[in-house]
Parts: structure tokens; C-alpha cells; sequence
């Protein structure tokens, strides 16, 4: 017997999380991580949310992840870090992390 699952992602909540982190920790920057599509919440859904929430920068694992949510976000000017092994940086995208070692 299968069973149907169905995922609702509250973006109104999602701004309001969001909105308390920035109000518990006013002087500490937030980064929030959409990797693997916002961890299967929608990368384009999530990333506005939280941009409409106030946040300016944003995390992903991958150079295709961070193309995608530049190529999302091009109206707005924001800032996408990658956390994985690049050699190159393209479309305002910085590579945060390439070797721990």
C-alpha cells in the first residue's frame, strides 16, 4: 500500500523565523542555507521569503546551486557563498570554503 505525502512550507513562518534570529542576535550576520533545492522546500520560494525578510547574503553547497540562485535573485543585489571545492569564481559568487587542510 503507498501513501501519498505532501510537504507544505509555511513562507510566512519562514520570514518570521528568520525576523527572530535577526532580533535575538542583533549584531551577529545571518546566512541562511538553501542547499539541495532549500533542503526540498523550494529554493526560489525560500530565497525570497528570507530576502524579503532582510536577508542580503546566502549559503549553498554547490557552483550549479549558487548559479541558480543567482540567476533567481538577479534583480536583487545579494551576496551567495559556496561551501565546496572550487577553482573559480563567476556571477558574484564567492567561494567561502575550498579546503579545510
Amino acid at each position: 500500500m503507498r501513501f501519498e505525502t505532501e510537504l507544505i512550507v509555511d513562507l510566512e513562518r519562514l520570514r518570521k523565523n528568520f525576523t527572530d534570529l535577526k532580533t535575538y542576535y542583533p549584531h551577529h550576520a545571518i546566512l541562511p542555507m538553501l542547499k539541495a533545492d532549500a533542503y526540498g522546500h523550494g529554493l526560489e520560494a525560500c530565497s525570497l521569503a528570507l530576502w524579503e525578510a532582510g536577508a542580503k547574503s546566502f549559503g549553498v553547497a554547490s557552483l550549479g546551486e549558487g548559479i541558480a540562485l543567482r540567476d533567481h535573485l538577479q534583480q536583487f543585489e545579494s551576496e551567495i557563498y559556496i561551501f565546496s571545492d572550487l577553482n573559480f569564481l563567476t556571477r558574484n559568487i564567492w567561494n567561502t570554503i575550498s579546503n579545510i587542510n
